[in-house]
């Protein structure tokens, strides 16, 4: 294949099959993909994070039985009764007096890599893989695949220390999953992007949309000079994206052609694509044991940063702060 968007030269589908068949076929050849290039380089430790995460909510949930109605912390651990006010101090009788510890469910470790370049070229196909499905999935405006991935990209974001970018993640899953009503997570769920050029997979991020409308009233602030004033600025605002179909239309009806302004595309699967061919000529897609690199000795994969506790911990966290802004 001389591209990523080439028609393959192997393991081409039969043309004769249904769409069943076509189905199951497709996701035959994903399996193999996934555990020829990615699961044999890497362990999946997005299933260890999760069985973390479900054993400290086990345990918050136990916390939550031992709290009385005054307020109080009873332990109840073999039949113990001692009493505090602060679930620290409860949390801190357990670790100390019954062997609670977090120890066991934290991440982070560095793992003994039998191929480095290996590992390094798997780790660097999931992220892609991500990253291309991301961008596939805004196109399409297709919201299961963009909250299914906003999944993944809260753990990276946790991994490489976005916190900006990991608080708008949370934000966007919680809205869908527990804070809007049925009917405004489906509707939230499903316009994640616009198409403002129409045709097919033209949609871009409605991030993006907003971008360009701030822009857009920012020309006309700097249009009004020493002039603008707080009403002014307001009145902008609310106007600018009526006067722009007023113009829309006022063009169409005089046919007047619309001057391109077509905004570059900032698409990085081309990049993708680029590092795929230089991966390939450095033979990273064969397993070669005991090689090392040595720009990239303590290589770590980006799952293996997190620790679950912490990250578990700031998930309660944020939880709280909605329930309290919010007056859940």
């Amino acid at each position: 294949m001389s591209s990523l968007d080439s028609p393959p030269t192997t393991n081409v589908p039969p043309s004769d099959l249904t769409p069943v068949e076509q189905y199951d076929w497709i996701c035959k050849q994903a399996k193999s993909i996934l555990d020829k290039q990615l699961k044999a380089g890497i362990p999946n430790t997005a299933s260890d994070i999760r069985h973390h995460v479900v054993e400290l909510d086990e345990r918050d949930n136990l916390i939550a039985l031992m709290k009385t109605p005054d307020g109080l912390y009873e332990c109840n651990v073999n039949q113990c009764s001692k009493v505090y006010k602060r679930e620290g101090n409860l949390k801190y009788h357990l670790q100390s007096c019954h062997g609670w510890s977090d120890e066991h469910v934290t991440t982070g470790t560095v793992r003994e890599q039998p191929d480095l370049g290996y590992a390094m070229k798997s780790s660097f196909m999931k992220c892609a893989l991500l990253v291309r499905d991301t961008y596939d999935a805004y196109r399409h405006c297709d919201g299961d695949r963009v909250f299914r991935n906003a999944k993944f990209d809260i753990l990276l974001a946790d991994a490489m220390g976005h916190t900006k970018y990991r608080l708008w993640l949370w934000r966007m899953l919680a809205y869908e999953k527990a804070i809007l009503s049925q009917r405004q997570a489906f509707e939230y769920k499903w316009n994640v992007s616009s198409n403002l050029s129409g045709g097919k997979c033209n949609n871009i991020p409605n991030d993006n949309v907003v971008e360009i409308q701030v822009h857009k009233i920012k020309s006309l602030l700097r249009s009004q000079g020493s002039n603008v004033t707080f009403e002014s600025a307001q009145l902008a605002c609310k106007s600018a994206q009526v006067v722009e179909e007023i113009k829309t239309n006022l063009m169409a009806k005089s046919d007047v052609r619309k001057t391109s302004r077509k905004r570059p595309k900032s698409d990085k699967t081309s990049d993708v694509e680029k590092m795929v061919h230089e991966l390939m000529e450095s033979n990273l897609f064969t397993i070669r044991p005991g090689r090392q690199l040595d720009s990239f000795k303590q290589f770590k994969d980006p799952m293996d940063r997190i620790n679950a506790v912490k990250f578990h911990q700031w998930v309660k966290t944020q939880k709280a702060r909605a329930a309290f802004e919010l007056n859940f």
